[in-house]
């Protein structure tokens, strides 16, 4: 038996969906601090690209701030790189434009009191 064709599936629109779930960091150094960028889906998928920008943020011994405004999902492995970055750095990275959930989930992990908090 033979199966018929598929119809009514625009595969190109998956591909945009998929597109818009990723996650992005990255890493915009000024004069007095490092600023990490972080966007979308913040979740294993991105670990490495996380984690590299975590690292290079904190390299150089100056204050970070982590903007968290674009951020639409967190797990456990974002949240594990920020308390990762905490413990890099010298003082508490600062985080921006937390979203209500993520604040939630800081506060449920015990990590709220690690970071420093910006609006």
């Amino acid at each position: 038996m033979e199966l018929p064709p598929a119809t009514g599936v625009d595969l190109s629109r998956a591909d945009d969906a998929a597109d818009q779930a990723t996650g992005s960091a990255r890493v915009e150094r000024r004069q007095d601090l490092v600023r990490v960028v972080l966007a979308g889906e913040i979740d294993i998928e991105m670990k490495d690209e996380l984690f590299d920008a975590l690292q290079e943020a904190a390299r150089d011994g100056q204050p970070v701030e982590v903007d968290c405004g674009a951020v639409t999902f967190i797990d456990s492995t974002g949240i594990s790189g920020l308390a990762w970055l905490a413990n890099l750095t010298s003082e508490p990275p600062c985080l921006v434009g937390v979203p209500p959930v993520m604040y939630e989930l800081l506060q449920l992990t015990g990590m709220d009191h690690v970071f420093r908090f910006a609006t």
